[in-house]
């Protein structure tokens, strides 16, 4: 036997080995961005879930919310304090997605399912808008560009239907 054939033969059978390694490779990625995307979405879930149940199952909250959407102005310090971090919870929560989003791990379909519930609590409820006002600037430039192109137009369409010193009405 020529040991040219057989050196021949043998990168012949190196080479293919190779591409089938890299053929698995790209199997194995994509596999596991796909798991990466689906526990990203799991874990935005049950976040949100979470914090949902625990501000719907206290009455204070739910009603404190609702005197933040007719009487801003009006709550006490403490009350302003607990406001803020309940709609902390809901800010960080579009942050997580709007980043997840934006490092491809949600995909359109999701995103824009995320995106018009924050977009309708941000329409329904003037108490979310204007503490945003309040955090929104602890926030980074990307994200915080999204939400102003959210909140902004609705606060001036609010202002300009109020007269000044007037509370807002959360059904305008």
């Amino acid at each position: 036997m020529n040991w040219e054939a057989i050196g021949a033969a043998a990168e012949i059978v190196g080479a293919i080995a190779v591409v089938v390694s890299l053929l698995y490779l790209a199997v194995q990625v994509r596999q596991n961005t796909i798991a990466i995307k689906g526990s990203t979405h799991h874990q935005f879930l049950n976040t949100q879930t979470e914090a949902n149940r625990a501000m719907s199952d206290d009455p204070e909250i739910c009603e404190l919310m609702g005197r933040a959407d007719t009487d801003f102005s009006g709550l006490s310090p403490a009350e302003m304090t607990r406001l803020r971090l309940v709609y902390f919870n809901y800010f960080n929560q579009w942050d997580f997605a709007h980043d997840a989003r934006g490092k491809s791990l949600l995909d359109g379909r999701t995103w824009g399912k995320i995106n018009k519930g924050y977009t309708l609590m941000a329409k329904t409820s003037p108490g979310f808008c204007l503490t945003w006002q309040l955090i929104g600037e602890t926030y980074d430039e990307k994200f915080k560009a999204h939400v102003d192109g959210v909140i902004d137009p609705l606060l001036t369409m609010k202002k300009n239907a109020n007269p000044p010193n007037q509370t807002l009405n959360p059904d305008l």
